[in-house]
């Protein structure tokens, strides 16, 4: 079974990548927050026909081939996830070359701005898992499938911890090259940063680490704050995300810290907080965030940081009175567990921490500054080409079927 959708332009990311897309003829529609597809029995057709329009069920999808933008041909080999309810769809592919591919429902809402990031970051595909293709009127990318994921290295590999400073510093320089084109990545989660390796007869070693976009990455124009919105999820939020105020490149510093702190010591920092919360249901909630808040507080926030911060947020801010009663709330027999105090750890990675978490955004490190740290002194990155945004797709390796648990959903 062949699915014909609707068309329309390609963006410039796509123009630069791909071939002239065959169907480029085809009578446009608008794109539909659900996939309506159009199915032909035979040979391919330009013209939809209007009888023929139905939503897919289950059992269409797994014999389903998409056609892209770039005229590719997809072939959906394997369902990772399907729900209606929030509407999310999560295949593995194979194109027409061969290569096994990630196909990805994106949300409508975050439609134009994923094509706009992946316009701003072209020059950078090669270590950053762009989109390189996508499916017209479904709301679907298609992305490279990668060998595995940092979460997957730290969790089955054990690997050195010469390996795992590598990895960081190559992640920072990727995103200080985020925070060059004003782009703020979101979050900063082990899932979403990818490494590719090198396989011969007698070892592995890794040829190359890549930046996953998250849902929230987005340009924020000079001058200007992401407000009144969740970003990230909450074991990696910084502060201010947490209460949805002015949330810009600072941020994401924050949120590379809780990464480090993760790699280094195996600890989900604001895990606890999460856990140990009983006050809702949802995580995504406000009773969830003033647990993670509460709990960065006690590792991070020191009298002039929060001091900061509640100048930053703006007197008017309605979590301010809730930020001061937390304070308050530390005492004698409920003590601060202040990461300045934290035992077992190298004094350089202790300083580099407690610069990329001052809790008043304005006092945080840059990436670039992060980057001349002494912790990262004598590491190598596993070095970025930033000039190979018109490469094809790369020839697919040995996939871990445990990858499958590591999607960014």
């Amino acid at each position: 079974m062949r699915f014909l959708l609707p068309q329309r332009s390609l963006p410039r990311f796509l123009r630069t990548w791909g071939r002239q897309c065959p169907l480029s003829g085809v009578r446009c529609s608008n794109l539909l927050a659900r996939p309506i597809l159009y199915r032909t029995n035979s040979t391919l057709t330009d013209t939809p026909i209007a009888s023929e329009t139905y939503t897919p069920n289950v059992s269409d999808y797994k014999s389903a081939e998409y056609i892209g933008e770039t005229g590719r041909t997809y072939q959906i080999e394997e369902i990772i996830l399907i729900e209606d309810s929030p509407f999310r769809r999560v295949f593995f592919a194979s194109s027409e070359e061969g290569d096994r591919v990630l196909v990805k429902y994106i949300e409508p809402e975050a439609f134009e701005n994923h094509l706009d990031v992946n316009d701003r970051l072209w020059a950078l595909a090669s270590h950053v898992r762009l989109a390189k293709d996508l499916i017209p009127g479904t709301f679907m990318f298609v992305y490279e499938l990668c060998d595995s994921s940092f979460s997957q290295i730290i969790r089955d590999t054990d690997p050195s911890p010469r390996l795992i400073k590598r990895i960081l510093k190559s992640v920072l320089s990727i995103l200080a090259e985020f925070h060059d084109r004003d782009i703020l990545h979101g979050v900063m989660m082990a899932s979403t940063i990818f490494v590719n390796w090198n396989k011969t007869k007698y070892k592995s070693t890794i040829d190359k680490v890549k930046l996953g976009l998250s849902k929230h990455t987005t340009y924020i124009r000079p001058g200007s704050n992401i407000v009144d919105k969740l970003i990230g999820t909450q074991q990696w939020r910084s502060p201010e995300a947490c209460a949805m105020g002015p949330v810009n490149k600072p941020s994401d510093i924050f949120s590379f810290a809780l990464l480090c702190i993760y790699a280094v010591k195996r600890r989900h920092t604001l895990n606890e907080a999460l856990i140990e919360d009983t006050s809702t249901e949802d995580l995504e909630g406000t009773g969830a965030s003033i647990s993670v808040l509460e709990r960065q507080m006690s590792y991070f926030a020191d009298k002039e940081g929060l001091r900061g911060f509640l100048n930053y947020l703006g007197k008017d801010h309605p979590l301010v009175p809730v930020i001061e009663l937390a304070r308050e709330g530390f005492n004698v027999d409920r003590p601060r567990e202040p990461f300045s105090r934290w035992e077992g750890l190298d004094e350089d990675f202790r300083d580099l921490i407690l610069s990329m978490t001052n809790f008043d955004p304005t006092k945080r490190i840059t990436a670039r500054q992060a980057l001349e740290h002494r912790w990262f002194q004598g590491v190598e990155v596993f070095r970025p080409d930033f000039h190979s945004g018109n490469q094809e797709f790369q020839p697919s390796r040995h996939i871990s079927s445990r990858l499958v648990s590591e999607i960014d959903r």
